[in-house]
């Protein structure tokens, strides 16, 4: 069988380029072979391994352990992290920076460790191994363990560790200062408030502080609060001097820790303080007032009084101490006869009632008159708060001076309205302060002008005109009247003088003018035919003068060329 000439030429070519891509393959695969067999013969380095993404030799978990800052540990020659002769104390930053190739968020969590005592645990990758890192205070050190994961702990560990994560950026949030402590009084957990407080108190920069942070409240904290009780604790920092309260709670864990939360309240310290020295200083007021104070509260209990309302009321201290209800105060005033003798129990009742009321609505005033002849002026005003305060004022005197000065009064005006001549006093305005019985009856009679001008004598607030119209009335024409208006107004010498006035029916009548204490001015008027005229004309009687000056009456008469009309 014979073929064609070309397809030989083809069938030759194809069998040509099959061999040289053989041969080609062949020659890659006995060099990769060679260059395989002369790197496994050479030692690898740390950065080797993590450089080709391949897994460490962890077979057993790895724990570095940590106290101030510095490696307690011993560190294995093939560990995989770090070299045997790592610094110490640059053994945290050299631990950071080795595993951040193992989650990008490792070297932030050691770091909160480190700072804070926050545990951790986080699935890191180096090719398709997976190793689990965890951070967590053990005692009085930091722990960091490697070790290799579980098939699977990976999506579980992301879903608490975001979970974690939103609860710590919460917990960073608050104001409080929030901290658990073992049951030997070590701190193994702490929020950032909690730091900037221990750094502000020890006068230090936050980034000084040293895991794990002293114990701040100290003693102040043995034993505990109970759950859901507060107790009230201080610190004082040491720079400043300055002193800072907190109320403190605390919650007991599982596994025999404690959470603790400090609230700062330096307001309201502050305001509890000045409250304290308000109340202080009212109370000392209170003390010194000589009028008697009680205060009874929305509850009608007793709540304060002062030394003086036992001297008005003659009620025992330890009663009142006892704080007794507003009715047991009120039935104790009863039994001691320190308030008037209801007339029946039930209108005594209603009479509490009314009182009561009386003072929420700031309405009680009432004068009380004691069985033994004393008088209390009772007032009663409403507080904040629904709370009611009585003052308990002991005016007999007042009282007893007033009846006197009434009597005295009463005598005067007896003697004033018995006298022959008839008199009114003016103030310095022209108002009529006072008139006798023998001036009214004496005009009364010579009047015979109309009704409404003869009124004036009956009014207790006439005034210097209307007395002049009746004056005119009564009396001729005369200058006499233009005088005593300035008299009256101090528009004119204020010496005391005389001048005689002619009635309509032409008999005569004497009239003088003179000053009294305060600015007022007295005008007399005495009928000639009694033959007392000249009491009327003697100068200046004693207490009419204000000025201290004397006129005599003749003379300033004579000036004044007055006579009858």
């Amino acid at each position: 069988m014979t073929f064609p000439e070309g397809l030989l030429y083809l069938l030759f070519a194809a069998i040509s380029l099959l061999s040289a891509a053989a041969a080609v393959v062949l020659t890659g695969f006995i060099q990769n072979a060679i260059r395989r067999r002369s790197r496994a013969d050479m030692p690898e380095t740390r950065q080797d391994i993590q450089a080709a993404g391949r897994a460490p030799p962890v077979g057993a978990p790895i724990r570095y352990a940590f106290a101030d800052g510095r490696l307690l540990s011993e560190v294995r020659e093939d560990d995989p992290f770090l070299a045997a002769d790592t610094d110490r104390e640059y053994a945290p930053t050299a631990l950071s920076e080795a595993m951040a190739t193992l989650h990008p968020d490792l070297p932030d969590r050691i770091a909160d460790l480190m700072a804070r005592g926050e545990p951790f645990r986080v699935i890191g990758y180096l090719g398709s191994d997976a190793l689990s890192v965890a951070g967590q205070v053990d005692r009085d050190h930091l722990a960091v363990t490697v070790a290799p994961a579980i098939e699977g702990e990976g999506r579980s560990l992301d879903l608490v560790d975001r979970q974690m994560q939103r609860l710590r950026r919460a917990l960073c949030l608050s104001a409080d200062a929030q901290w658990t402590e073992a049951a030997d009084g070590r701190v193994t957990w702490c929020n950032d408030a909690y730091l900037m407080l221990a750094a502000e108190i020890g006068g230090v920069a936050p980034n000084h502080l040293r895991w794990p942070p002293s114990r701040l409240f100290g003693e102040q904290l043995d034993p505990p609060p109970i759950d859901g009780n507060q107790r009230r604790c201080h610190l004082k920092r040491q720079d400043l001097g300055t002193i800072h309260w907190f109320e403190v709670t605390a919650l007991r864990l599982e596994g025999g820790d404690i959470l603790f939360s400090a609230r700062p309240i330096d307001r309201l310290v502050t305001a509890e303080t000045s409250l304290r020295d308000f109340v202080q200083t009212l109370s000392k007021t209170f003390a010194t007032l000589p009028v008697g104070l009680v205060v009874f509260d929305r509850k009608r209990e007793l709540v304060l009084f002062n030394p003086a309302l036992v001297s008005v009321s003659t009620l025992d201290p330890g009663f009142l101490s006892r704080r007794p209800t507003l009715r047991a105060f009120l039935d104790q005033l009863r039994e001691v006869q320190r308030m008037p003798e209801p007339r029946d129990y039930r209108s005594w009742r209603e009479e509490i009632a009314l009182l009561e009321q009386g003072a929420e609505a700031d309405r009680y005033h009432e004068i009380w008159t004691l069985p033994s002849g004393e008088t209390l002026r009772v007032t009663g005003r409403p507080h904040p708060n629904g709370a009611i305060a009585f003052v308990f004022e002991d005016i007999s005197q007042e009282v007893s001076l007033t009846r006197r000065f009434r009597t005295d009064l009463d005598l005067d005006l007896c003697i004033l309205d018995d006298l022959p001549a008839g008199l009114i006093v003016f103030d310095r305005d022209g108002d009529v302060l006072r008139t006798n019985a023998a001036y009214r009856a004496m005009l009364r009679a010579r009047f015979d002008g109309t009704v409404d001008t003869l009124a004036a004598l009956d009014r207790t607030q006439a005034t210097l005109t209307e007395m002049t119209q009746v004056w005119q009335e009564v009396f001729l024409p005369s200058g006499l009247w233009g005088e005593i208006r300035q008299f009256v107004r101090h528009e004119t010498d204020r010496a005391a003088w005389s001048d005689a006035v002619t009635e309509r029916s032409g008999a005569r009548m004497h009239c003088r003018v003179a000053p009294l204490r305060g600015g007022n001015t007295v005008v007399w008027f005495l009928p000639a035919d009694t033959g007392w005229g000249e009491l009327l004309s003697d100068g200046a009687w004693p207490g009419e003068t204000d000025s201290g000056l004397v006129g005599n009456a003749a003379t300033a008469g004579a000036e004044r060329g007055e006579g009858v009309a």
